[in-house]
């Protein structure tokens, strides 16, 4: 076979998996529509360089109406502009992404009221500070992102491979007056090794790729779990690979449904050294804050319990109903669970080096 005829085939063969990606977007929307068409949210120059400037925004960014011109408003504050999903597309599949959807506003609430507790003991990094330097993958509006920056984080980046997403991002950035050399948006594609961060190393202004936190919400659909924890993996680095400092761990919300990928996401992640824990109520349930409910009590006795270990068996068992069929406390009315994940063997070179995922 000749060379031409392989690049040929190699362009051919990406060109299907980008298609494939958002026909899987597309398939696991309905649920997603639903939820779009019963909220109200009416009152609701990047480079691929992680170390540029946001710059400004423009009012050519992006086409707007009256839905969308002004910013939706959190219960912690924190202003977000949205776009039109239908508008906002690139042509090969809906901008899910330019919604905020109740994942990402339930893990900002986390981290929100975790700071304004100040419940930090050894293992806390959840708690953010002037230090904490944090990756938000698959970024969407930015919320959880946009929230670490407004509680005091050093450094966020807003990582995403839709750049239609972008322009929204710059007016969020710009409207909730963060510093623009506290915070940067990343053209970090999944289906792409080489667009990840390598922990390990420093980028091309001699700042470290090491990040204390690494966050994520609702990135999980069908088909998206190889994808996304090989993404997880490679940005989540063994203490040998950072020269014996803290490793980060990662905080994934995930919100119920019916496809849900979880139970093969479970079994992903562990293959690839990693350890989870699910955030649950002292009943055993799910812990989450809907918009409106009290955070204290909806966090009340909280903690993050083991997924991985027991008996033979016991463990499938366990994620298996986790994905499911899972209870939620009474405060948690978007049924959203909250993940957390951190390395205990291997390193995340071993998972940037993976070039086919349906093997892991």
């Amino acid at each position: 076979m000749s060379c031409i005829h392989i690049q040929r085939t190699s362009a051919y063969c990406r060109s299907i998996v980008g298609f494939q990606h958002h026909r899987r977007k597309i398939a696991a929307s309905s649920y997603v529509q639903r939820q779009f068409e019963s909220r109200s949210l009416s009152s609701a120059p990047v480079t691929s360089s992680p170390d540029t400037s946001v710059g400004k925004s423009s009012n050519k960014d992006i086409a707007t109406d009256n839905k969308y011109s002004t910013p939706l408003i959190t219960d912690e504050g924190i202003k977000i502009f949205q776009a039109d999903p239908n508008t906002a597309s690139s042509g090969l599949g809906l901008t899910w992404g330019s919604v905020l959807w109740p994942s990402g506003s339930c893990l900002a609430k986390y981290l929100y009221w975790k700071q304004q507790q100040q419940r930090a003991n050894d293992d806390d990094v959840d708690v953010i500070d002037n230090n904490t330097r944090i990756l938000e993958l698959g970024c969407g509006t930015g919320v959880v992102g946009l929230t670490c920056a407004k509680l005091g984080a050093r450094h966020v980046t807003l990582s995403d491979s839709a750049s239609e997403l972008w322009p929204i991002l710059r007016k969020s950035i710009e409207a909730n007056d963060i510093d623009t050399t506290s915070i940067n948006i990343y053209n970090l594609d999944w289906r792409d090794p080489s667009t990840f961060l390598n922990p390990s190393m420093t980028n091309s202004h001699h700042q470290s790729n090491r990040y204390d936190l690494v966050v994520a919400a609702d990135v999980l659909y069908a088909g998206m779990d190889g994808l996304f924890a090989r993404t997880l993996a490679s940005h989540l680095p063994s203490k040998d690979e950072i020269d014996g400092q803290k490793p980060p761990v990662a905080l994934i919300a995930c919100p119920f449904r019916t496809d849900s990928p979880l139970f093969n996401f479970f079994g992903i992640v562990k293959r690839l050294g990693l350890e989870l824990d699910r955030l649950e109520d002292g009943n055993g349930s799910a812990a989450g804050a809907a918009p409106g409910t009290n955070l204290c009590e909806a966090f009340y006795d909280s903690s993050f319990v083991p997924l991985c270990g027991g008996g033979e068996g016991e463990e499938e068992i366990r994620w298996r109903h986790v994905a499911t069929g899972p209870s939620f406390s009474l405060l948690n009315h978007d049924r959203v669970q909250i993940f957390r994940v951190r390395r205990i063997s291997g390193d995340s070179s071993n998972a940037r080096a993976i070039r086919r995922v349906g093997r892991i």
